[in-house]
């Protein structure tokens, strides 16, 4: 997956920091996912998945964080918040954000 981060969220985010840290109100960040037909044995575009940073004490079921995503085919998707912040909530100490591994980083 390919991660893009807005001018608001880049000079964090790319520090890759480990813990003790809260992105700035306004961070976005935006994944590109494919989905992979084991059938055909194709992949295709998957889901836009973004997170956005909302201010301290609007959303505190997930940390101010607002999860959205887009169709390949540009609708909206129906996210249940819920949904995307448990898999975020291990890692509290990163303001709730999984970096990939330095392994498949490909640089700033």
């Amino acid at each position: 997956m390919n991660t893009f981060a807005n001018d608001i969220a880049a000079e964090q985010y790319l520090k890759y920091q480990e813990e003790g840290f809260t992105m700035p109100v306004g961070s976005i960040l935006a994944k590109e996912s494919i989905t992979v037909s084991i059938k055909k044995k194709k992949a295709r575009p998957g889901p836009l998945l973004m997170m956005t940073k909302m201010e301290a004490g609007s959303i505190p079921e997930t940390n101010d964080w607002l999860y959205t995503g887009i169709q390949p085919n540009g609708k909206t998707m129906k996210v249940k918040q819920s949904f995307c912040h448990d898999c975020h909530e291990p890692y509290e100490d990163s303001d709730f954000l999984a970096y990939p591994i330095e392994e498949v980083r490909l640089g700033q």
